[in-house]
């Protein structure tokens, strides 16, 4: 609650960094932001992006067509939610985005492994004839 407060007061005066504005869907997503941001990467966390409707991935990278989501197991291991998920990748997909999984265990047991492979994305997506 006071790092809330705290956030809410230096926002008012613009001295919040990006990563700490936002309310995240889940721990791991607010630690894949703030290393992100630690990495010169921005991104901006539940975009509404116009082509997907009403779909607010978690991350979109900001200057690119790349989609990020971040899945755990209690959330995304049901047939349907996993159904619904390469629905939503393949809706992406048409409308010229690209969408990069990491699951939220990668990122608490691995996470500058999961940063490496995201510049890595990043990287090929911009040297890409295809995209």
């Amino acid at each position: 609650m006071l790092i809330r407060l705290i956030t809410f007061i230096l926002d008012l005066y613009g001295k919040v960094p990006q990563p700490f504005k936002y309310g995240y869907g889940s721990p791991p997503e607010e630690k894949f932001h703030k290393l992100a941001f630690q990495a010169g990467i921005e991104l901006s966390p539940q975009a509404s992006i116009t082509e997907l409707g009403m779909r607010r991935p978690d991350f979109y990278v900001t200057g690119t067509n790349i989609i990020i989501e971040i899945d755990s197991f209690q959330w995304h291991s049901s047939r349907d939610k996993l159904l619904d998920d390469r629905r939503k990748d393949r809706t992406a997909l048409t409308q010229g985005f690209i969408t990069v999984r990491y699951m939220a265990v990668e990122i608490r047991d691995n996470p500058y492994a999961v940063i490496d492979n995201l510049k890595l994305v990043i990287q090929k997506w911009k040297t890409s004839t295809i995209w």
